[in-house]
């Protein structure tokens, strides 16, 4: 299953807006989509309204069920708290169909599916409600997932007593921030997943040994592809007790890693957690199910070396994966090939997507800076500021329409500049040097 398009009609930014997402170009490749533009642009609302499209929502008055998590909160996007406001989702699966949704007619705090649900959605809906039992007998196609960039890490030793305690992988799967669930605390994972490989090796149990094995040595590689080091999870030699982390040669327990691979493994691993605690149709690995995640600002806390890295080996770990993320991130950007970018902007209140176009690692930065970003600047603000009175000169200068008075200004915001550093130096020195040219060959004439 993936999302083909997404029509929005009086949602936050939107007025009406249709977006449709192509396949990825290249086999073998997780299909991504970028959303890009200043702050107020719409990228969250996207992934949001794609996202209310599958909760458990009102389908009429009589059946009607009161929104929960991101959907009851979604109904602040919309323009208008009646049916005028909605969006339609087309999904492609084995037959091609859409879901259709709109703010109470009533104007009531909840939305309505007014299309007709399909069995698997319908089956869908009623999985992910928290009273619902996920067991052996649910066998899944597909699962949809959604991750916050204020992420944090769900682990044992944050006040156990004050989470819930819900065993279905897949409740709150569809909220960006996660709330706490002691059934699927991330080091209590680990230490299960670690404990169970040993065992299944002690008892000559080769396939689920393996199983096990791959699980986290897929992990651990692409934990390494992201920080740049080698990384292992082992349990504390000490205690054989709790997981910890090796990376560059140091163990460290999971609650003092650095924020920056905290917020990696907070969903990264807290995904895999929920996808090994599914049952899957034809058994699947885990990292190769058919899967639609939503990232909102998948650079939060990343150093920029690490933003290169966090997509390319994401796109590898899941290569059958629909991947839709928002980010301000010219490294996330240009980090990857054939990855869609939506580029975002506002014009008289109303956003709308500027351009669309594949993703090049080829490019550099300063160029996704420019024709992506739109930012064309290089330099701070103020030193921006005198670079462009001083191309205003030397234009003149060339043109020879400058003043004396100018002259003198010029030679002064030259100097001024020179000495800001070696770049500028260089970049003014050979504007001076073309003015100094034209002088000489007017002389010589």
């Amino acid at each position: 299953m993936r999302i083909k398009s997404l029509q929005l009609n009086n949602v936050g930014v939107f007025e009406n807006e249709l977006i449709e997402f192509k396949p990825c170009p290249s086999k073998g490749k997780a299909e991504i989509h970028i959303f890009t533009g200043t702050n107020g642009t719409g990228k969250s609302t996207l992934l949001k309204a794609m996202v209310a499209a599958f909760e458990n929502v009102g389908i009429n008055r009589k059946e009607e069920i009161l929104c929960k998590a991101d959907t009851n909160s979604f109904t602040r996007y919309l323009r208008e708290k009646n049916s005028n406001s909605g969006a339609t989702i087309f999904i492609q699966s084995t037959e091609d169909f859409e879901i259709k949704y709109t703010g109470c007619p009533e104007g009531a705090n909840h939305l309505h599916i007014i299309s007709k649900d399909t069995e698997e959605i319908s089956d869908y809906r009623s999985i992910i409600d928290e009273s619902k039992k996920v067991d052996q007998s649910n066998c899944f196609e597909f699962c949809l997932f959604a991750y916050s960039g204020n992420r944090f890490i769900n682990i044992s030793n944050d006040s156990p007593e004050k989470t819930t305690h819900i065993k279905n992988p897949i409740y709150g799967s569809l909220e960006f921030n996660k709330k706490p669930n002691s059934a699927f605390f991330i080091d209590k994972w680990l230490e299960t997943s670690l404990l169970k490989e040993s065992y299944a090796r002690r008892e000559g149990l080769d396939k689920h040994s393996k199983n096990f094995n791959t699980i986290l040595t897929k992990l651990e590689t692409t934990i390494g592809e992201i920080v740049g080091y080698g990384v292992k999870i082992k349990m504390d030699k000490k205690t054989l007790r709790e997981p910890v982390f090796l990376y560059d040669g140091v163990e460290h327990n999971i609650d003092v890693l650095p924020d920056g691979l905290k917020s990696i493994l907070s969903w990264l691993l807290d995904l895999c957690m929920r996808l090994e605690n599914l049952t899957w149709m034809n058994n699947t690995m885990i990292f190769e199910r058919n899967i639609i995640l939503f990232l909102d600002e998948i650079e939060a806390h990343l150093h920029i070396e690490w933003q290169r890295k966090i997509l390319p080996a994401i796109q590898r770990l899941f290569p059958n994966a629909q991947i839709f993320i928002s980010t301000h991130s010219p490294f996330v950007v240009n980090s990857v090939d054939d990855a869609w970018v939506y580029n975002l902007e506002v014009e008289k209140g109303n956003a709308h997507v500027r351009k669309v176009e594949l993703s090049q690692d080829g490019k550099s930065f300063t160029s996704v800076l420019r024709n992506i970003f739109g930012v064309k600047e290089t330099f701070g603000p103020a030193i921006e500021k005198d670079l462009s009175v001083f191309k205003g000169l030397i234009a003149k200068a060339l043109e020879k329409s400058i003043t004396s008075k100018e002259e003198k200004e010029l030679v002064k915001i030259a100097n001024k500049l020179a000495h800001e550093g070696t770049e500028l130096e260089s970049i003014v020195g050979f504007e001076m040097r073309q003015v100094e040219k034209l002088d000489k060959k007017e002389l010589a004439q």
